[in-house]
């Protein structure tokens, strides 16, 4: 179950994107893909900046995501910590060869961002309030 729209993930306005795990789903995770596009194709830094929050108990884990092009897969970037009820800010600076990132051409990018329950029977809510990339010339 949901509500909101991926448009309330355009401003930090307490406009959240909220997906709730039910018990009676096969995994113990909610994960929203976040897509954007980026005019460099060689960018000297990208940054991944997540405002969000969740309602747990107990604590569920945060984990970025961003996608690797050249191996065809997501790759872990942050694994921040557990989060429980606060808003946070939580930014990654990505590492290494940034280009494997951007789809050569369309500059296209994709950003995973997942909550994960220790419990497979745990009910959780995650409010996504701003996902956003910073392309760093």
């Amino acid at each position: 179950m949901s509500s909101g729209t991926l448009a309330d993930l355009l401003e930090s306005d307490n406009s959240d994107l909220s997906v709730r795990r039910n018990s009676q789903d096969l995994q113990a995770v909610v994960q929203v893909d976040v897509f954007g596009n980026s005019v460099n194709a060689f960018p000297s830094g990208i940054n991944i900046t997540v405002e969000s929050s969740v309602v747990a108990r107990p604590a569920v884990s945060l984990e970025i995501e961003a996608y690797n092009f050249y191996k065809q897969k997501f790759e872990l970037v942050a694994e921040p910590g557990r989060r429980r009820f606060r808003d946070r800010v939580e930014t990654v600076s990505l590492a290494g060869d940034l280009t494997r990132f951007i789809t050569p051409g369309s500059g296209s990018m994709i950003a995973r961002v997942k909550y994960v329950s220790p419990n497979i029977d745990q009910q959780f809510t995650a409010n996504m309030d701003h996902i956003f990339w910073t392309i760093i010339e």
